[in-house]
Order: structure tokens, then C-alpha cells, then sequence
């Protein structure tokens, strides 16, 4: 737990770089909206040419607007759990870079963000849909304690769990990737579409390599502060 004045230094800390932030993820490499056709063209005045005329084609006898085409924007609804280690060896500016992510996350994809922290055991910050401000986000997470062994394939089990009912079931570990307590967890990392994993130092390598791996992910290494942005980026950008 960060003592009181350390952490309104890393809460102003945290709120420059969310702006920051926010400016790269209006890239429209980092939208979440997809370009569908839509047949109702009173959401859209974008007519898609080729389809139209195609339609017209097929059926001339129908009323124009009946046969227009236009494209408009689908939302894309995704559901990501973020999963927080907080064993021993997390300690430090690791924290705030863990609070700097989490905040990254809950802005980009809205209410359906999952937090929970893990050691030897896993616990909910907030839950999918739960209605939570961002600072309360920030704040519970300043205020953990670092303390314990590393149980990933528990924490990975507990996300999957949340977002098991979800078209697209996403992750996002932060970890310094060396599992010292439960199973091996890289059967549960592969059950998920995306698990993308940013590891901290002293970092085992190889294991987070194999969790990004098996998760079809990302893999980030973050070794300054300055590291963060990039690693959050990367693993929030749309292939």
C-alpha cells in the first residue's frame, strides 16, 4: 500500500498519462466500431456504391430507397479481464503502472472491463458491468498490499469464469511471469482468444513468452516507466 502522499503524487501521475492516452487510443487503428452495410438509410447518408447498384440490378421493380445500401457503424461488444498481480515481487512503481493500465482498459472498453488482483489467491476489484468510477478503480488498486506467491493459473481461471459467456473471451495479464504457487497455467491461457500479457522485471521470460504464446497474445516487456505507454498501446491495437 502506497503511503498517502505518494499516492496523490501518483494519482496526478497516472491522470497525465491518461490523457495522453486517450489522444492515441482516437486513432482509428485503436477503434472498436466496425464499418458495416446497413439497409435503413436514415443512419447513415455513406451509400455503398457496388451493393446498391447490384440490388437495383436484381430487383428494378422496388422503390429506390428500398434498394440503397449505406454503411454505418456497428459497436463492437467486447469484454476484457484485467488480471493484476500483486505477489511480493510487484512491489513499487509497479503499482502505478498497474494503476495506469487499469485505467487505460476501463476507458477504452467502456463498462465491460473485469479487474481482479491475484498472489496466492484471486479477488475481484470490479466485476463485468459493475458500475465503478474510474478513480474508485485507481484508488483500490493504490491501496493494495503486495504480499505472497504468484498463482496464475488461478487468476486466469477466475477471469475466464467472468467472461465466459462472451463472444470474444479477451485477457490482459500483468505479471513479472514466474508462477511460484498453483499449477501450470498455460492450459487455461490457451482457452482464451486473446491473452495478452505485459511482464515487469525480474521477469521470467520465458514463461511469459509462453503465456502469450498459448494465449494467442501479445507479449510486452516493460523495463521503465516510460515503457507503459507503449506496452498498453500494443496490446489495445486492432489486427
Amino acid at each position: 500500500m502506497l503511503k498517502p502522499e505518494t499516492k496523490e503524487i501518483a494519482k496526478k501521475y497516472i491522470r497525465r498519462l491518461i490523457i495522453k492516452l486517450g489522444v492515441s487510443l482516437a486513432n482509428p487503428g485503436y477503434q472498436r466500431d466496425k464499418i458495416v452495410p446497413l439497409n435503413d438509410i436514415t443512419l447513415s447518408d455513406d451509400i455503398e456504391i457496388d451493393r446498391t447498384i447490384e440490388k437495383i440490378i436484381q430487383a428494378p421493380e422496388l422503390p429506390l430507397e428500398d434498394n440503397i445500401t449505406v454503411l454505418g457503424r456497428k459497436k463492437k461488444k467486447q469484454d476484457i479481464v484485467l488480471m493484476l498481480d500483486r505477489s511480493f515481487s510487484m512491489k513499487g512503481i509497479k503499482t502505478v503502472l498497474s494503476a495506469i493500465t487499469a485505467s487505460a482498459i476501463s476507458l477504452h472498453f467502456k463498462g465491460n472491463v473485469s479487474v481482479l488482483f491475484f498472489n496466492d489467491k484471486s479477488k475481484f476489484i470490479k466485476k463485468r458491468n459493475q458500475k465503478m468510477v474510474l478513480d474508485s478503480i485507481v484508488d483500490k488498486i493504490l491501496d493494495l498490499d503486495v504480499e505472497g506467491g504468484t498463482n496464475i493459473r488461478k487468476a486466469l481461471e477466475m477471469g475466464l469464469q467472468e467472461i465466459s459467456s462472451s463472444d470474444k473471451k479477451r485477457g490482459l495479464l500483468l505479471t513479472d511471469g514466474n508462477w511460484t504457487v498453483g499449477a501450470n497455467p498455460l492450459s487455461v491461457a490457451q482457452k482464451y482468444d486473446k491473452l495478452d500479457v505485459i511482464c515487469f522485471p525480474p521477469a521470467n521470460s520465458e514463461k511469459s513468452k509462453l503465456l502469450a504464446l498459448k494465449g494467442n497474445g501479445t507479449l510486452e516487456y516493460v523495463e521503465r516507466e516510460e515503457d507503459i505507454f507503449r506496452a498498453i498501446l500494443s496490446c489495445l491495437r486492432l489486427n
